[in-house]
């Protein structure tokens, strides 16, 4: 199982150093982190014990009026945080309320 673990973390660091370099953007190895955890707590905690003041994330909206508004992992996470939160929505996302009218 450990060695599985250590193989998809790879990979996802792999997949990470890709897209960004897709966009351009040189982040050092020791700056990213992969966390384990529920990220709804994980997350929250990891940017408090590292004094973060901003904590970035993807969002896509699932279900319900906290989906709408940023995703119901992000809105899960930013009632926990000390820091503010930006929640970035891919280009593709496609708004499912319509304005009357």
């Amino acid at each position: 199982m450990e060695e599985y673990i250590t193989s998809k973390r790879a990979e996802r660091r792999e997949d990470l150093q890709h897209f960004l370099s897709q966009a351009g953007v040189s982040v050092e190895r020791d700056r990213i982190h992969f966390i384990k955890g529920t990220p709804g707590v994980a997350i929250p905690r990891f940017a408090k014990r590292h004094r973060m003041d901003l904590v970035v994330m993807g969002t896509v909206a699932r279900s319900g009026l906290d989906g709408f508004l940023i995703g119901n992992t992000a809105e899960k996470v930013v009632s926990k945080l000390d820091c503010s939160l930006l929640a970035v929505k891919p280009n593709d996302f496609v708004c499912p309320v319509r304005p009357k009218g």
